[in-house]
C-alpha cells in the first residue's frame, strides 16, 4: 500500500466561510375550520395545524400560505371530502374523511408540494 502524502507546510490563499441559512418565519399552532361552503383562510388562521370539517360535499379549503410555509390539514369530517388549494387558481388535491396532508407552499400556481400523510 502506498503512504499518503503529508503536508507540512501547507498555505491557504482564500478564506473559508461558514455556510449561511436563512429560515423564514412559520406560525405555529392550530386551527379548527368548520364552514358549509368553500373558504380562503383570514391571516390569523394560517397555522402549522388546520383541522378541518366541510359540512356540504364538493367544496375547496384556500389555505393562501406565503411561499415556504408549510401546513398539516386534516379533514376532521364524518362525511364530507373536500379540496385543498394554497392559492384559488391552484389544481387542488383532494382530503378524504379522515386523511391529512402535509403542505408546503410553493410561488406560483401548483408549485406547491403537498404529501399525503394517512
Amino acid at each position: 500500500m502506498t503512504e499518503p502524502t503529508r503536508f507540512t507546510n501547507l498555505e491557504v490563499a482564500e478564506s473559508v466561510k461558514a455556510p449561511t441559512f436563512t429560515v423564514k418565519a412559520m406560525i405555529a399552532g392550530a386551527t379548527a375550520v368548520e364552514k358549509a361552503d368553500s373558504y380562503a383562510l383570514a391571516a390569523a388562521e394560517k397555522n402549522t395545524l388546520i383541522k378541518c370539517e366541510m359540512t356540504a360535499a364538493s367544496k375547496v379549503l384556500t389555505l393562501g400560505l406565503p411561499e415556504g410555509q408549510m401546513a398539516v390539514v386534516k379533514n376532521v369530517g364524518a362525511t364530507n371530502a373536500f379540496t385543498v388549494k394554497n392559492i384559488a387558481t391552484d389544481t387542488g388535491t383532494s382530503l378524504a374523511v379522515g386523511k391529512s396532508l402535509l403542505v408546503f407552499a410553493g410561488k406560483a400556481k401548483d408549485t406547491n408540494v403537498v404529501i399525503a400523510l394517512d
